[in-house]
């Protein structure tokens, strides 16, 4: 991680704890993606500055632990909306059928229809904190020559559920 060989994966809800991570990372010059990012809509234009990206989710869940008190759906479409770069995840092997259904529901709070899809199978993923949560998405999505169309079929499908 030091010789930035790897990226940090730092698991964070709250704001403040998210700031910290970065001023660590900023400190010790390594890279990092977030973890959850529960209330990373509250700093959605520092981690938009700092290029930081953000694995979040799971979207459908309830409020078991302090840290969750700021959960909203709306926080994937408001850090892609700033310019955040937004994957979802649903935090467990044995969840990813949810998976689809948290992008919907992402989509329904206002991210963009593009971005659960994204990366495309034509665009890696760009950051280290991405393979797990794109190898669930692109095992949910159903496999078509063009991605627009993946992407209308799938957001009609989320939309009836």
């Amino acid at each position: 991680m030091l010789r930035r060989e790897l990226k940090a994966r730092v698991h964070a809800h709250r704001a403040d704890d998210i700031l910290t991570a970065i001023r660590i990372a900023e400190e010790f010059g390594f890279e990092l993606a977030i973890e959850h990012a529960t209330e990373g809509y509250k700093i959605a234009g520092i981690l938009a500055e700092k290029k930081v990206p953000v694995v979040v989710g799971p979207i459908l869940f309830s409020r078991t632990k302090y840290e969750l008190r700021g959960m909203t759906p709306r926080n994937p479409g408001l850090l892609a909306r700033a310019g955040v770069k937004v994957a979802i995840q649903t935090d467990e092997a044995s969840a990813t059928r949810y998976l689809a259904i948290n992008a919907a529901l992402a989509v329904r709070e206002g991210m963009p229809e593009e971005e659960p899809c994204e990366p495309s199978p034509s665009t890696p993923p760009r950051s280290s904190a991405w393979p797990t949560a794109w190898a669930a998405w692109s095992r949910a999505r159903t496999p078509t020559s063009s991605s627009s169309a993946v992407t209308r079929s799938t957001t009609a499908r989320w939309r009836r559920w």
